[in-house]
């Protein structure tokens, strides 16, 4: 688009085409922009069946004109009701018009056609099942809930219960969980980089409520997070053995690079020996979830010598994760300070 005289009406402004928007638009419609709409000839006759007499007003003379007029004044011939058209009120009018419509095509369907020949209530279903003859699944029995995503019956357990009202008595969602969770991971292998990006700011902002946060989530839900990671890691062995194998092959070599059976006798030792010890980290106990750590990590040319193991707090070595226990360290004294 760009600004200039109109071909058509010399006007300035913005142009398309050498033509200002108005000129445009006639061209786009009727083919030139000088273009006018076609106007409809006016009816010779009375719109009225059986009448001859020409046109007075809306289609009609001026006796059925009149006639009108008069029934509107009066209210609805059925029930008194003000008039819409052909002297009836809306409701009676709308019944008279379904009449005249043609039946629905479905066999032993006698109500009225509304849209591609079918009756509202066939063309509903082919809208969203894509057959007009499309049959509802009976109702689940008690205690089970129909999947609106994978149309299975299950248990209503399967359900997310919506949060409002009393829990026994709460309505469940549409979908299962299992479709659900499909969905969500869908999402965020789609959405990594975004949803990554978003947690690291929100992790900034306030980094101690959200480590509180997870340890809090940890406690709560152990038994169920080590039985979901022990069949992740089960379904990873069975689905990418391979993958599997090369990477505790790798773990494998790296725990027994130079070291001896004195080597390894000292290291377990010294794993006895500091069971009891705190976090080297930051100096908490948490029964159950205490870890013998690596402080130079195997991923980086870490061994398992006894000099280079920790006792370390669950929380602290997920965090740690493959980075060296230095830099940890600074960077925990850091965020404690701040």
């Amino acid at each position: 688009m760009a600004y200039g005289t109109c071909a058509a009406c010399g006007e300035e402004g913005r142009i398309v085409r050498g033509w200002c928007n108005r000129h445009y638009l006639r061209w786009q419609r009727y083919g030139d922009p000088l273009g006018q709409a076609p106007r409809k000839p006016p009816p010779r006759e009375c719109s009225v069946d059986d009448c001859d007499e020409p046109p007075f007003r809306k289609a009609q003379c001026q006796r059925h004109y009149r006639d009108a007029l008069a029934a509107a004044k009066d209210g609805c011939s059925e029930c008194g009701d003000p008039v819409v058209a052909r002297g009836l009120c809306g409701l009676h009018y709308d019944r008279w018009r379904k009449s005249q419509a043609a039946p629905c095509s479905i066999n032993g369907c006698d109500t009225s056609a509304s849209r591609r020949d079918w009756c509202t209530k066939h063309y509903a279903m082919w809208r969203v099942h894509g057959d007009p003859l499309y049959v509802r699944p009976k109702t689940a029995p008690d205690g089970f809930k129909r999947c609106n995503s994978c149309s299975e019956i299950k248990p209503v357990e399967a359900f997310h219960a919506k949060p409002y009202g009393d829990r026994r008595k709460r309505t469940r969602a549409s979908r299962c969980k299992e479709c659900l969770n499909a969905e969500q991971s869908q999402r965020r292998r789609e959405r990594a980089d975004e949803i990554n990006e978003r947690e690291r700011a929100k992790y900034a902002r306030n980094p101690s409520r959200k480590r509180a946060s997870k340890a809090a989530y940890w406690q709560r839900n152990r038994e169920v997070i080590l039985v979901r990671q022990r069949a992740k890691y089960r379904r990873v062995a069975s689905e990418r053995p391979e993958q599997y194998r090369a990477a505790n092959a790798r773990r494998k070599q790296r725990l027994k690079v130079r070291m001896d059976k004195t080597d390894k006798a000292l290291s377990v030792a010294y794993r006895m020996a500091i069971r009891d010890d705190p976090c080297f980290y930051c100096g908490c106990r948490i029964p159950g979830d205490m870890h013998d750590e690596h402080f130079f990590p195997l991923a980086k040319g870490g061994t398992d010598h006894w000099w280079n193991l920790v006792r370390s707090c669950g929380p602290c070595n997920r965090r740690k994760h493959a980075y060296c226990g230095t830099w940890f360290l600074l960077k925990t004294v850091a965020l404690a300070a701040a």
